[in-house]
C-alpha cells in the first residue's frame, strides 16, 4: 500500500515537472518573439531583420505553395536515400571494427582520419567525380552520416559484456547464432543512436549541398530567396527546415524507443 502511494506521488511529480518544462518553453518562445519584434522595429530595415508578422506570413505562403512542397519532397527523398546509404555502409564497417581488433587496427585510423576532413572540402571533389545534380548531394549526405553510424556501431559492439558471449558459448550457440541473438540486440541502442545522428547530419548537409550542386530542393529555394534579397522568405524557409529536421529526429527517437522498449521498463 505504501509503495503504491509512493508510486502515485512520483507520477504526480513527473507530470508536474513535465508541465513546468512545457510552460518554460512557451514563456521563452513568447519572450523571443517580443525581443524579435522590438529589435526589428528598432532597426527598421526589413532586409536586415524582418518583423515576426512578415516572416510568419511568408512561412504560411511557403507551406501552402505547391512549388515549395515539391522541392521539400525532393530534398526529403535525397536525405532518405543518402541516409540509407550511410546506414547500409556504416553498420557492417562498424560491426567489423567492433568485433575484430584486426579490422579496428586497419580501418580505425582511416575512418578517424577521413572524418576530420571538413565536409565543405569534399564538395569540389564530389562535383568532379559525380557532376552537377543528385550525385554530389547524395554523396555529401551519406558521407556526413556514415561516420556517425560507424563510430556508434563500433562502440556498441565493443562494449558488449564478455559474460554474454560466455553464456551463449556455454549453451552451445554457433557464431552466427551468437551474432544474431547477442551482438545485434546488445548493440542495437548504439546503432539506432548512430542512425539518428546520421539523419540529423544528413538533413543539415543537404541544405548547403543544394545551395551549390542542384537546381531543386529546399536549399535551392533558400538560395533563390537570398539572391532576391527576400530575408523574410529566407527566415521562413529556415524555420520550415528546422521543423522538418525536428520531426525527423523525433521519429527516429520514437523508433529507438519502440525497438529497444526493454531499456525503458521500470523495475520495482
Amino acid at each position: 500500500m505504501e509503495s503504491k502511494i509512493k508510486e502515485n506521488r512520483l507520477k504526480k511529480m513527473m507530470k508536474s515537472d513535465d508541465f513546468k518544462q512545457k510552460l518554460y518553453k512557451f514563456v521563452f518562445l513568447i519572450l523571443l518573439l517580443i525581443v524579435w519584434q522590438i529589435a526589428s522595429t528598432k532597426i527598421g530595415i526589413p532586409l536586415l531583420l524582418p518583423t515576426p508578422k512578415s516572416t510568419f506570413t511568408e512561412l504560411y505562403a511557403n507551406v501552402t505553395s505547391s512549388k515549395v512542397m515539391t522541392n521539400i519532397g525532393i530534398t526529403m527523398s535525397r536525405v532518405v536515400k543518402g541516409w540509407l546509404i550511410a546506414v547500409l555502409v556504416g553498420i557492417p564497417i562498424g560491426m567489423a571494427m567492433g568485433l575484430s581488433k584486426i579490422f579496428e587496427g586497419i580501418l580505425g585510423g582511416v575512418v578517424n582520419s577521413l572524418r576530420q576532413i571538413p565536409m565543405m572540402a569534399w564538395v569540389p571533389l564530389s562535383i568532379i567525380w559525380l557532376g552537377i545534380g543528385d550525385g554530389p548531394t547524395l554523396f555529401m549526405i551519406a558521407l556526413n552520416g556514415v561516420f556517425q553510424v560507424i563510430m556508434n556501431t563500433s562502440s556498441g559492439v565493443a562494449s558488449i559484456d564478455r559474460d554474454y558471449y560466455n553464456a551463449a558459448k556455454s549453451m552451445g550457440a554457433s557464431k552466427m547464432s551468437t551474432f544474431v541473438n547477442v551482438v545485434v540486440p546488445a548493440s542495437m541502442p548504439h546503432i539506432l543512436v548512430g542512425a539518428r545522428l546520421a539523419i540529423g547530419a544528413g538533413w543539415m548537409s543537404v541544405i548547403w549541398a543544394e545551395f551549390i550542386a542542384t537546381s531543386a530542393g529546399i536549399g535551392y529555394e533558400m538560395m533563390q530567396a537570398q539572391s532576391m534579397m527576400q530575408t523574410n522568405r529566407l527566415l521562413a524557409l529556415m524555420m520550415l527546415s528546422a521543423l522538418i529536421g525536428f520531426i525527423l529526429d523525433r521519429f527516429l527517437l520514437l523508433l529507438n524507443k519502440k525497438l529497444t522498449a526493454w531499456r525503458y521498463i521500470r523495475w520495482n
